[in-house]
Parts: C-alpha cells; structure tokens; sequence
C-alpha cells in the first residue's frame, strides 16, 4: 500500500482535531447558559471545579500522555511491534498508578473541601459527594488518555477524535440534561464517573485493536522498551504537566479559596471561551507534535523546518482577527449570551485572558515540535518562566 504523502496526513490530523474542537465549542455555546441559570452562580462555581480536580490529578500520570505520543510516533512508522507494546504497556501503568492513588486521598479528604473553597453550607453535602465522584472519574479519563495517546502516536486521529468528542459531548450534554431534569449537581458526580469509565474502556480496545492489527505486519526485529526508559522520556514531560497546572488552574484555586464562590463563576466562563479559541492551535500543535517526532526520527531538518514556519503562520492569520473582534464586541457578546450582570463583571476578565492567551497560543507550535524532536525541556523553561510570573502577580 502506498503511504499517504506527510503533508495531507498532517492536514487531516489538523482536520480531525478541529471536527472535535468544534463540536465541543458549539456545545458549550448552547449548554453552558442552561447549566449557570440552573445551577445558579455558587453551584455553577462548584461545577467549574470538576476540571481543576480533574486537571491536578491528570498531572499525576507523571508525564505518560507525551511519552507515549512521543514514543509511539517515532515506533509506528518503523512498524516496531515490540516496542509499541512496550509503550502501551508502560503508559497505562503511569496513566492509572499516580492518579489512583491521588484519587484515594481526594476520596478520603473530600470532607474537608467546603471549608478550604468556601461552599455555603447548603452545598457542602454536595461538594464532598461531588469531588468523590470526580475522583473516581478522573481515574478512568487517565487511564483511557493512555490508548488515546497511543492511538494519535500510532496515526489514528480518526479514531481519537471521534473518542474524545464522545465524551466531551456526553459530560456536556449529560449535564445540561441532568440539571433541566433537576438533579443538579448530585446528577452530574456519577455521571461524570460513568462518562469517563466508557470512555476508558472504548479507547483502551480501540488502541489495542489496532496494536494487534499492526502486528501483522511488524518488523521482524524489535526493540523493548523498559518502564524505567519510558518514565527517563516521560520526565520533562511531567514536569511540563506541573506548570500547566501552575499556569492554568492554581488562578482558579485562588479564586475560589479567598472570594466568593460566585466569583469563580464569573471568571471561570470568560476562561473557558478563550480556552475554545484554543482549537485551532491546539489542533495544529497535537498534529506537529506527531508529525515532527516522525520527521526528527528520520532526519528530515528541512521538513521540520518547514513544519514550523507553516503551523504558525496558520494559527496567527486565523487567530488575530477573531481576537481583535471579541475584544471589542466582549460586552455586546457576553450580554446577549448570560446577561447585562454576568457582562458587567465577565469583560474585562475575559479582555486580559484574551491578550494572554494570544501570546500562548502562537507559542504552542514551537513548543510542541521541540517536544516531538525530544526536546521537551524547552517547553519546561518556557511554562516555568510565566509560572514564576503568575505567582508574582497573586502574591502582589
């Protein structure tokens, strides 16, 4: 069978992350005025922080999600087996052991969460119920990250994409539907447990699947792979992970530990729109991040090159003129979507998230190809840096 030139495998890995990105963001559009209105601003700000608990614990894989992509694009190609398996092997016991156990922890101290974000007493039952059950999710979203990574390292988009929008789709959805059926958030805890167990369960058969179709046509000679050689790869990468976290979610932590929880409400939603503008970049770096540990594992300078200085243009001329629109229409957009209240105090957070974003955004190209070519630490020193910045900038 003749190989798909790399140039229209990366446009259709772009393709598919975009499809995935899209249906979410118009979702998100549709739902997320349902789920503030029915959960109101205090149940809306507790809601927000399923995806601060889910990120800390996704940390906990220690890095796995860029080895394996990492790992696995450079194997693929090579139709190394063995090796391949390895990776799968190893990735799944990173992507389960360190979440497991934080989970365990959550589980056991989620009672003392109500004092520590500051709950009103009416929803402290809800609060503890609710981190309990995202403890248990979070698990399952881990585990199933690893045949997700698996599945994008071996060139299989399709498939990853239609998995993850399944389950952005089905949380979504699942929520909105709960809260218009009442159930609110008591609802939404099992079903994001349940959610996220098919979820697993889907993308580890899937990648599997695939793995054993592979082996068909595998090299006749293989290389192990040790889980202390796959931890060595996966370290940058989890330390990468931290500052994520440091970046992106401890703002949220602040918010929601020293004001109130309608505070977090009002700053969560304009972070999660410029968040969705994150698609196109992040479509495009997922792509060049597989594409450029293919392309470094065989040599091709010139083309990585090239890889680069196309992706980026790409994400600046879709970007700057949507950024340069929302920033000037923000209080019309905010008012005709959740209100003249949520405007008056959402624009200017969601103004300043927007000019940051745009400077992340065009580094996300740079970074991720420098992760594909094995060189992940230059994203450490990067994130490190606007992580030190960040916490001059709380403290202050």
């Amino acid at each position: 069978m003749t190989e798909r030139p790399r140039s229209h495998r990366f446009i259709e890995n772009v393709s598919w992350n975009l499809l995935r990105q899209g249906a979410t963001l118009a979702m998100s559009f549709f739902l997320t005025p349902i789920l503030v209105h029915g959960l109101g601003k205090e149940g809306y700000g507790l809601y927000a922080l399923i995806g601060v608990v889910l990120g800390g614990i996704a940390t906990l894989t220690l890095g796995a999600g860029g080895a394996t992509l990492r790992l696995a694009s450079d194997a693929a190609p090579k139709k190394d087996a063995r090796r391949l398996r390895d990776i799968f092997r190893n990735s799944l016991f990173l992507h389960v052991a360190g979440p497991g156990l934080t989970a365990t922890v959550l589980v056991l101290a989620a009672a003392a969460a109500p004092s520590f974000f500051s709950v009103p007493p009416e929803l402290a039952g809800i609060c503890v119920s609710l981190l309990r059950w995202v403890a248990v999710g979070a698990v399952c979203y881990t585990a199933g990250q690893a045949g997700i990574g698996m599945l994008m390292g071996m060139d299989r988009f399709d498939r990853s994409t239609l998995l993850e929008s399944f389950l952005a789709l089905a949380l979504l959805g699942g929520s909105a539907t709960l809260v218009k059926l009442n159930w609110g958030l008591a609802g939404i805890g099992p079903w994001f447990a349940l959610a996220n167990a098919a979820f697993a369960v889907a993308a580890l058969m899937s990648a599997w699947l695939e793995l054993r179709r592979r082996e068909t046509h595998a090299a006749a000679d293989g290389h192990a792979l040790s889980l202390k050689a796959f931890s060595h790869e996966a370290f940058p990468f989890c330390l990468t992970n931290l500052l994520w976290v440091c970046n992106f979610q401890t703002d949220k932590v602040f918010i929601a530990a020293f004001l109130p929880l309608s505070s977090l409400t009002y700053y969560v939603i304009p972070f999660s729109i410029v968040q969705r503008l994150e698609s196109l970049p992040r479509s495009v770096s997922f792509a060049a991040f597989q594409m450029a540990g293919e392309l470094s594992g065989l040599g091709r300078a010139e083309s990585l090159r090239r890889l680069y200085l196309k992706a980026t243009k790409l994400i600046g001329f879709a970007l700057i003129p949507a950024v340069v629109l929302l920033f000037a229409l923000a209080p019309q957009f905010l008012t005709l979507w959740l209100g003249s209240e949520f405007s008056d105090h959402g624009t200017w957070p969601f103004r300043i998230l927007l000019g940051g974003f745009s400077f992340y955004f065009l580094a996300l190209t740079a970074l991720s190809i420098a992760q594909g070519m094995g060189k992940a630490y230059y994203a450490v020193y990067a994130l490190a840096s606007s992580a030190c910045l960040a916490f001059v900038i709380w403290a202050v």
